[in-house]
This record gives C-alpha cells, structure tokens and sequence, in this order.
C-alpha cells in the first residue's frame, strides 16, 4: 500500500467541517444591500488583519472570476458552488495552505471551512473553529440565548456546523451494500451521497458522508458520531477489498492492467470514463497491486475534469476536442506517476 501520511488515504480522500454564521443587526441575503455585503467582506479583513493572520490568506472577488475559473474551483472544492453564483457579491479569503477556506455573502453572511486530508475530523473543526474566533474577535454574530448561531437555514440554528468526508468505496458500491448501509447512516442524521450527481450512478465509487449538526445534538456528539461512521465504512470497504483480493488476485490483477492498457491505447475519453479509469487505479493503489499516492490520483482526477479542461484552453471546447485532450493528458500524467509498469 502507498504510504501517505493522510489517517486512512486508502479509504478517505479528505475530511471538511464548515461553520455559518451571520453578523448581528445586518439583515440576511434576501434582504441585504449591495452596501451590506461590502462590509461583511471589510469585517472579515478586518478580522483577519486585528489577530494577525491577513498574510496567511489571498483574497479572490467573485466579480474578478471568470465563469470556467469560478467552474472549476468550485469542481476542486477551492469554492462553494453557490458561491460561483454570487458574481457581485460573493468573495472568498483562502489560506495559503489550502487547509481554511472564508466564504462570504453566500447564503449566510459567512461559511468557514476548515479542511484537510484523508480522515481528520477533529483537525479540520479546530481550523474552521480557529479562523472563526480570529473573525468573531473583534464582530459581533446573529446569536440567540435559545437558538444559538442564527442561519439562514433554520435547522442548522445552534452550532451551524456542517461536517463532511470524502470517501473512496468501491467494493461497497459493486457488492450492493451502499443501500444498507446509506439506510444505517440516515438513522443517524447523517447522509451518503455521490460526490459528483452530475456523472450519474457513481460507478467511481466516491461519496461524501454528510453530518449536520442541529440544535438537538452537540458539535462534540456530532463529531463523534460521524467518526464511528467513518470507521465503520473503512472497516466494511477494506473487508470486503481483502476477501476480493484473497480469493481471486489474478482477476484483479487483470483488470488493473487491462485498465492501464486502455489508458495507454485511448485517443478519446470522456469524464465519466475517466473517474471510472482513476476509481480502479485509486483501488489498485490500495490494494498493494500498484505503486501509485493516492494523492497524485486524486489530483489527476480533478485535473482532467471537464472544468478543468475548459480553464486550460483559450477556446471553446467541444466534447469531442475535450475527450480527445482528456485522453492524450492522462497518458503523459500516467507516465509521471506510474513510470514503469
């Protein structure tokens, strides 16, 4: 297996904990003028300025985005897909690290990411948790004796917490377990779903398992929760890969390398094709029959992506101009992370 310092990269691809907030005494998107937005964006700066961390953040106006960069950020998780939307008003302060993403005059006045690799939830909450006091330092939030945090959303009133992770199963997904198991999570507020809907059935296996924190959990029950969930999917998903593998390394080891022909041999390849082709790779990674980091793969995957495709051309593509740049790319990136095979 690859060694990757990301907990659990063989099974989770990145963990996410958002926090919302809204500023006191300015009225909520629906009713917020052009002048209100521009101070949230003055109160964050400002924020981030008082405690010190101003140079650790760049600043990007929605208004100064093109549509296929503000496409493809939200595709790589750079942005909110809302946020793209939010052309004049809309503007993000992104750490330098990638790991704490600002987002402001979305649906509420604020969303704050903390992110980062692999399984590290309690990680992730203490980032979003820490740009949140840097920005609460010297403002004053919506906040109700009763109701906690006030959103937009009225279910997430209290801690307006959102935590979410990533997650890479196959072998769930080909032997009909999802279902079951997407049944088993929702009794616990939690939801499994594909991370790209847009592809159709996900036959590449990625999810993201989302847990909202309401007013009648706590963000440290919420949290714990959801890890137990994470370590149940890894436990079944690496079960069920090792009993595959026990019993029939040479089908596997087949499909592998008929995949890296294919990739070898295609001059087309559409984005559904691809997910698929990088899906059995990740797979193959994991399960020792290749030596490829599982973060060169997941990279690949959002490097090839339709959006992705369109940000590196100066003209407009068509799908067959697309699929035919998709397929030449993903050899020569193949030759870089897989030099000899």
């Amino acid at each position: 297996m690859n060694e990757y310092a990301a907990p659990w990269a063989d099974v989770c691809v990145s963990t996410r904990v958002t926090l919302l907030r809204n500023f006191a005494a300015v009225p909520f998107d629906s009713a917020m003028s052009d002048s209100d937005a521009y101070d949230n964006i003055a109160r964050v700066e400002e924020g981030l300025i008082n405690t010190g961390h101003r140079n650790e953040f760049t600043y990007i106006s929605m208004s100064g985005v093109d549509a296929a960069q503000r496409a493809w950020m939200a595709e790589s998780g750079q942005i909110t897909p809302e946020l793209g939307k939010r052309v004049s008003r809309g503007a993000a302060f992104l750490a330098k690290g990638k790991t704490i993403g600002i987002y402001i005059n979305e649906l509420d006045h604020l969303r704050i990411d903390g992110m980062m690799p692999g399984f590290q939830l309690q990680r992730a909450a203490d980032l979003a948790m820490a740009a949140d006091s840097w920005i609460g330092h010297g403002a004053r939030y919506a906040r109700d004796a009763q109701f906690g945090y006030l959103t937009v959303n009225p279910l997430m009133c209290g801690a307006g917490m959102t935590a979410a992770v990533t997650l890479h199963l196959p072998m769930i997904t080909a032997t009909q377990k999802r279902d079951e198991l997407a049944a088993k999570l929702k009794g616990r507020g939690q939801v499994l779903k594909p991370l790209r809907t847009d592809l159709g059935e996900p036959g590449d296996g990625m999810y993201r398992l989302v847990h909202d924190v309401t007013l009648s959990s706590t963000p440290e029950d919420a949290l714990l929760s959801l890890s137990e969930s994470v370590e149940e999917l890894v436990t079944t998903e690496r079960d069920i890969r090792g009993k595959w593998k026990n019993s029939d390394l040479l089908l596997l080891e087949d499909r592998v390398f008929r995949d890296l022909a294919v990739i070898e041999a295609a001059r087309l390849m559409n984005e559904k094709e691809m997910c698929l082709r990088v899906s059995q790779l990740r797979f193959a990674a994991a399960s020792g029959l290749v030596e490829m980091p599982f973060e060169a793969l997941d990279q690949l995957r959002l490097n090839l992506s339709d959006a992705a495709l369109n940000l590196r051309s100066d003209a407009v593509l068509s799908d067959r101009q697309r699929d035919e740049m998709r397929a030449n790319a993903m050899r020569r990136e193949m030759a870089l992370i897989l030099p000899e095979h």
